[in-house]
């Protein structure tokens, strides 16, 4: 795929770029919706697609990200637990989750 080609901001390009690095590219799909906003992507698991990642720099300090952890099994069933939220998380730290949620035997 194509990071430039994406009609993403540069934070989330750049964001993209640094994920293929500290992550197999193999271990994660993008899940494309025309209503995800421009500074934001959500990532799945190419495997299991009823946790997704949503990650965003809107409202978060530079160089750092927004992460909604979603569980789209629970979401039909229960709609207050569905959703783990974290702010202003170091790429470090996102890299940490993002293992435990696509690659969790690493």
């Amino acid at each position: 795929m194509n990071i430039w080609a994406l009609d993403k901001d540069v934070t989330i390009k750049h964001l993209l770029l640094l994920l293929e690095d500290a992550l197999s590219k193999f271990s994660y799909q993008i899940i494309n919706s025309e209503h995800i906003d421009n500074k934001a992507i959500r990532l799945s698991s190419p495997d299991d697609t009823t946790t997704t990642v949503y990650i965003y720099t809107y409202g978060q300090v530079q160089d750092k990200y927004g992460v909604h952890l979603e569980y789209t099994d629970v979401l039909n069933q229960y709609l207050d637990n569905s959703v783990e939220v974290y702010d202003n998380m170091s790429f470090e730290n996102l890299v940490e989750l993002l293992k435990l949620q696509f690659i969790p035997n690493a």
